[in-house]
């Protein structure tokens, strides 16, 4: 079971840039090479938030999808709609690794673009068109001084 922590998110080993389809949707900062750290914590049935932690207020609630040019929120769109709610699932027989998913047992994981300047809605996915199961690899942040 993931614990609640902070943590750094990636689709490729050591790699903070975490994408997917080209489109990249990047749920970790990749500016400068450095991390981008999810404060992540489990609710009830099993779903998790995941909280963009960078600015430490609670604010910055984003992923970056650099070749759509818009950003791409993982949580809740404003405080009155509420916090969105995914499935983070252990793969089996890879320390930290998981699936994050917006259904219990479905590969498709998406959120929708509704932040305030942009027009597009489309549905955007962390997993790969027409397959199940991309696989994340979560890093627990340690600070270093």
């Amino acid at each position: 079971m993931l614990k609640d922590s902070l943590y750094r998110i990636s689709n490729v080993d050591h790699d903070y840039q975490a994408g997917q389809y080209g489109n990249q949707v990047v749920i970790a900062e990749y500016l400068n090479g450095r991390g981008f750290d999810w404060d992540i914590a489990s609710t009830k049935d099993g779903k998790y938030t995941l909280l963009g932690n960078n600015s430490g207020t609670g604010e910055r609630q984003w992923g970056i999808a650099p070749a759509l040019e818009h950003k791409v929120r993982l949580q809740g769109y404003t405080e009155k709609v509420g916090t969105y709610e995914w499935y983070i699932n252990a793969v089996e027989g890879k320390d930290n690794v998981y699936t994050i998913t917006s259904k219990p047992n479905d590969g498709y994981a998406w959120t929708c673009d509704r932040t305030p300047g942009y027009d597009s809605a489309a549905d955007v996915h962390l997993d790969t068109l027409g397959k199940s199961g991309q696989e994340w690899t979560f890093y627990e942040y340690r600070y270093e001084f």
